[in-house]
């Protein structure tokens, strides 16, 4: 499954558990959904691997952080130069990082924690 149709699984499913519990979604949430899977679409054309795959998907996060204005010039310009000569691990690091809290991921992960609070 590519991880566009994996981001949009996952927006689906946690939409109706949302309807379910009488609640409604976010605008804040929808905006972490459209931004991950606008790097999903961009993260699933890259066709390489280990090392090669994580600087190239590191660049595509840094040029989709820019083009929505979420991060300044000089920080992209310093966080590639810094990116070129990072190993793997720590790309997949920074990436994690990046997942966390510049693409929406702590927003979606504590919806989906209310929802499974809200159950118990």
């Amino acid at each position: 499954m590519k991880r566009s149709a994996a981001v949009v699984s996952d927006r689906t499913d946690l939409m109706q558990k949302i309807r379910a519990a009488g609640e409604h979604a976010s605008k804040v949430l929808y905006d972490a959904y459209a931004l991950k899977l606008e790097r999903a679409k961009r993260l699933d054309g890259i066709h390489s691997t280990g090392l090669a795959y994580q600087q190239a998907a590191y660049k595509a996060d840094i040029a989709l952080l820019r083009q929505h204005n979420l991060i300044t010039p000089a920080e992209a310009k310093a966080t590639l130069a810094a990116a070129a000569k990072a190993d793997e691990e720590t790309l997949k690091s920074w990436r994690r990082w990046l997942s966390d809290h510049k693409f929406g991921g702590t927003t979606i992960r504590d919806v989906k924690h209310y929802l499974r609070q809200e159950a118990a």
